[in-house]
């Protein structure tokens, strides 16, 4: 039988607390710490015996004991967490805890969220603990819509960084990330590298073929440069139209020079992007770059895409399917102190 203290709060939380999706519960620690009286409400929730007057903290409180597993299920740190703000209330370290859990309820088969309040609802004459209650709210709808938000947010964000034909970064991302990168690259006197990659005879293909099969060609010449320029640092991007832009930092331009060989060739040789009609000409990549180490006297990022632009200039004015890399004067003297 509960004391009589007890049933006088019995009483009050039934008459005050009663909600509809409102759990409470209520522990005497000093005279009955084992066992927890609660409302029809959290009976209901946490498939508890509804027979029952009380309840084993051990073995049915929802967040105690050995159902704490069911929060571990889904969150070892919020379990843990758990324990540690319960604790933490008995000995008065703090007057209130508050906390959210996800919670496996087994009878169910479904996973619920839940808001956690509990406070101590009195003391003895010596200041102990004597009475503490917790309220207990189901959130499962709330979170439900709260997660359906974030994916919407990383949907939107997604849709706004990326080129939707070929999933590379869009050209506006692009411009954000690079200069950041730039900035960077001054900061700590490392290289930073732009190269400017046009389609050559993309125009005719897409004009022979249609937009579909031209996409298609897209799509592999992105995949083609996401697998040379495949770094964790490595920007790539889809500039516009047939053109697309790659950032590359920390490299030389011996290597620099490499990668772009590299491309150019595994474009040229890749049998799905050549036409298979004899009139047309074979699919290939014009590079211009340009790498440098931004000095502190350089404040215009976009000074390093103007400069590979130029270089792209003279490779398709020189018969396309050519690399032109040039090199700020700073670099080849940074390039001789470190070797």
């Amino acid at each position: 039988m509960p004391s009589p203290q007890v049933n006088l709060y019995l009483e009050q939380l039934n008459r005050l607390l009663n909600f509809q999706g409102i759990s409470w519960w209520l522990i005497d620690v000093q005279n009955e710490p084992d066992y927890f009286y609660c409302n029809q409400t959290m009976t209901q929730a946490f498939s508890l015996d509804a027979s029952l007057e009380k309840h084993s903290v051990s073995h049915t409180c929802p967040i105690a004991g050995d159902f704490l597993k069911n929060v571990e299920l889904k969150s070892d740190k919020q379990a843990k967490l758990i324990c540690t703000e319960y604790r933490k209330l008995l000995s008065q370290d703090i007057d209130e805890y508050n906390n959210q859990f996800p919670y496996y309820n087994q009878e169910h088969k479904k996973n619920y969220h839940y808001k956690s309040r509990a406070r101590v609802l009195a003391c003895d004459y010596d200041g102990c603990v004597s009475l503490i209650f917790g309220v207990i709210e189901d959130i499962s709808e709330w979170e439900a819509q709260r997660l359906k938000i974030e994916q919407q947010k990383r949907k939107f964000k997604k849709l706004s960084e990326k080129d939707p034909v070929t999933n590379l970064y869009n050209r506006r991302y692009f411009m954000t990330v690079f200069k950041q990168g730039f900035y960077q690259a001054q900061r700590d006197q490392k290289s930073i590298a732009i190269l400017m990659l046009d389609t050559d005879n993309f125009k005719r293909f897409n004009d022979y073929y249609g937009h579909l099969k031209g996409n298609d060609c897209l799509k592999l010449i992105a995949k083609s440069i996401a697998s040379v320029f495949n770094r964790k640092t490595d920007i790539v991007a889809r500039f516009g139209g047939d053109e697309f832009i790659i950032c590359v930092t920390g490299v030389k331009a011996d290597m620099l020079e490499k990668m772009a060989f590299k491309l150019r060739e595994k474009i040229f040789s890749e049998k799905a992007l050549q036409p298979d009609e004899p009139s047309l000409p074979r699919i290939s990549l014009s590079i211009g770059a340009y790498i440098g180490v931004p000095q502190a006297c350089e404040t215009q990022a976009e000074a390093y895409i103007k400069y590979a632009d130029d270089n792209l200039y003279k490779a398709k004015h020189q018969g396309k399917n050519r690399i032109e890399i040039s090199q700020g004067k700073i670099l080849s003297l940074f390039d001789k102190m470190t070797k």
